[in-house]
């Protein structure tokens, strides 16, 4: 185990390729299979309304964004830190997906309209912001610096959309939404991995334990939102 320093990154050959960290291409690919599947179960649900419409919109672009965050991590060597920049994009707008789903039910009309408006102007603000970074930042000497707007811009969404909306909707529409806003305390642990660097093995780091509780995070979106189609039948 270490704590505060990562382990060196697990190289390996595959089809001529030498490529480093395996168990982040096993574990993103595994996320992206389940977050798929449950786009596939959501756009069954419904696609007339904006809510499962978004919801299934969110899973479809999340599951990609992580098939393109596996590729980026095991072809560091070859593509760079411009191989992570697919992954970053794409995680805002899956971001952008479950704030308007979740703003789409929100009783009050007008204000309703408003939010909506304040997530779009938040979304195009926080590309903006990664694409500069991507210009002025020198992300090859710390691609870390790459993760901070999609971080902020998650945090943002999570805590409005599925904290305090979730337990808005949980007293005023179905007891489901609880699961919501506990899939935004499955964060806590995962940024206490990440601040404080504590990786167990170096085929099971601090980004394979967050991993776990993302898979388990997507379960409760979509147990949330299953309810919510039980309920509004």
């Amino acid at each position: 185990m270490k704590i505060g320093e990562d382990f060196n990154p697990v190289e390996f050959n595959l089809f001529g390729y030498d490529l480093i960290e395996p168990n982040a291409l096993i574990g993103d690919t595994f996320i992206a299979l389940v977050s798929l599947f449950f786009g596939y179960k959501v756009y069954k649900m419904s696609q007339k309304s904006a809510f499962f419409k978004n919801w299934n919109i969110f899973f479809i672009v999340f599951g990609i964004s992580f098939i393109g965050g596996g590729l980026g991590h095991s072809f560091f060597n070859q593509w760079g830190v411009e191989g992570k920049y697919f992954g970053w994009v794409t995680s805002i707008i899956a971001v952008y997906f479950i704030e308007q789903a979740m703003i789409s039910i929100y009783p009050n009309k007008q204000k309703q309209s408003t939010f909506k408006k304040l997530s779009l102007y938040k979304f195009v603000l926080a590309e903006i912001s990664l694409i500069s970074i991507f210009i002025f930042a020198d992300l090859d000497a710390n691609p870390q610096k790459g993760l901070l707007v999609p971080s902020l811009s998650t945090a943002i969404g999570f805590i409005t959309c599925l904290l305090i909306l979730g337990l808005k909707y949980q007293k005023s529409i179905t007891p489901s939404f609880k699961w919501l806003w506990i899939s935004v305390l499955t964060m806590i642990p995962s940024a206490v991995f990440q601040g404080m660097k504590i990786s167990i093995h170096p085929l099971f780091d601090r980004n394979d334990m967050s991993h776990i509780l993302l898979v388990l995070s997507l379960v409760f979106y979509f147990m949330g939102v299953k309810g919510y189609y039980r309920h509004s039948k």
